[in-house]
């Protein structure tokens, strides 16, 4: 009997700590868009660096209000993914709302993304819509620096599975095709 309630309070103060001492908070932001895109990510690269240190930005999920071949392009919402010493913390944007998780886990799947280089997302749409590769009819953009096989830089991968995938290079602007 004694066990069981041991067990019993190890169980709730888990629930209590999971719950509500690392409950997600709101806050009011700027609207994000496609011009103000990578500013944002560096705002929530800066905001969580202000707490902890070796802060890294590895990935950033975006997803459009309409297809990227539309005239104009705007954005439904985007995960922002930041990892510091010990958790995984993910700033969710839709609209002027921001939305943060926080878990004690790692991002395993891509190398640290250096904001401070990249072309915008207004200039990788452009460049994407400007080139002579399929367009995949997609709303879906990831900003990530793959892990591997092969080492590159990060890139803006628009796509989603069925559709195909176009991968333009964050740095150069490069475009081309992932098979």
């Amino acid at each position: 009997m004694k066990n069981f309630l041991m067990i019993l309070i190890t169980v709730s103060l888990a629930f209590f700590a999971h719950h509500f001492l690392s409950s997600p908070s709101y806050s009011a932001t700027t609207e994000i868009t496609v011009d103000n895109f990578l500013d944002i990510a560096k705002a929530d690269l800066a905001t969580e660096s202000s707490k902890s240190e070796n802060v890294v930005f590895y990935e950033s999920q975006i997803t459009f209000s309409n297809f990227i071949t539309s005239d104009t392009v705007g954005i439904e919402r985007v995960m922002n993914v930041i990892q510091d010493t010990s958790m995984c913390i993910q700033f969710h944007h839709r609209g002027t709302k921001t939305y943060i998780t926080k878990t004690h886990s790692y991002w395993l799947e891509d190398i640290p993304v250096n904001l401070d280089r990249l072309i915008t997302l207004d200039s990788a749409i452009t460049r994407l819509n400007m080139t002579n590769v399929p367009k995949p009819k997609t709303r879906i953009c990831i900003l990530r620096n793959v892990l591997g096989p092969t080492p590159t830089t990060p890139a803006y991968i628009f796509g989603t599975h069925g559709t195909g995938f176009v991968r333009v290079d964050g740095y150069t602007g490069e475009v081309s095709t992932i098979e």
